[in-house]
C-alpha cells in the first residue's frame, strides 16, 4: 500500500476508532467536524484512502471499512450505514 500523509493517517485512525466505538463508520460530516475542515476536504481524504487501499465500501451500504479492521469486523456490533 502507498504511504499515507499525516492528515490521511489521522483520518484513517479516527475512522478505525469510530468503528470500534460506534459499530459503523463516521459520516463525511463527522470526519469534517472532527478535523475542522469542510465536508469536501473530508471527501477528498476519504477518496485518497480508498485509492491507496486503506478503506473500502461495504457492499450495499455507505459504510467505509478500514482494511485494518476487516478481519475483526465480526467482533463489532454492526450498526446499519444506510443513511
Amino acid at each position: 500500500m502507498q504511504k499515507l500523509t499525516i492528515p490521511q493517517e489521522n483520518i484513517y485512525d479516527f475512522i478505525c476508532d469510530y468503528w470500534i466505538e460506534h459499530g459503523r463508520s463516521p459520516t463525511t460530516q463527522e470526519i469534517a467536524d472532527e478535523f475542522n475542515m469542510y465536508p469536501n476536504g473530508a471527501t477528498e481524504h476519504v477518496k485518497a484512502l480508498k485509492r491507496k487501499g486503506y478503506l473500502e465500501n461495504i457492499t450495499g451500504t455507505r459504510c467505509l471499512l478500514p482494511i485494518g479492521l476487516k478481519a475483526h469486523i465480526a467482533e463489532f456490533q454492526f450498526v446499519s450505514c444506510e443513511s
